[in-house]
């Protein structure tokens, strides 16, 4: 219940700080920064020793995937089946 919590609280951010991902005039490497800067502390803070379950593991990477999407300008996967998961970890340098 605290990983679901945490998450929808990430959502909520991710969602309210959409403007900055898509209409600012920073480059990609600085929206990964502040991406992890807000996003990752507000998750992971306080679950170092946490042991996280398979299903909870594909819900962050989900989310990982949805801001790497959102801060490279890229349709979703349901949308552009050309643009696979690997591609958006290739273009996001990762």
């Amino acid at each position: 219940t605290e990983i679901n919590r945490r998450l929808s609280e990430a959502m909520f951010t991710m969602e309210r700080l959409d403007t900055f991902w898509r209409h600012s005039n920073c480059n990609i490497a600085t929206k990964m920064q502040v991406a992890r800067a807000v996003l990752a502390t507000k998750l992971f803070y306080g679950l170092e020793s946490a042991q996280l379950g398979e299903g909870a593991i594909r819900r962050l990477e989900t989310l990982q995937l949805k801001l790497f999407r959102k801060i490279l300008k890229m349709k979703t996967l349901y949308v552009d089946r050309e643009n696979t998961n690997n591609e958006v970890y290739r273009k996001a340098n990762i």
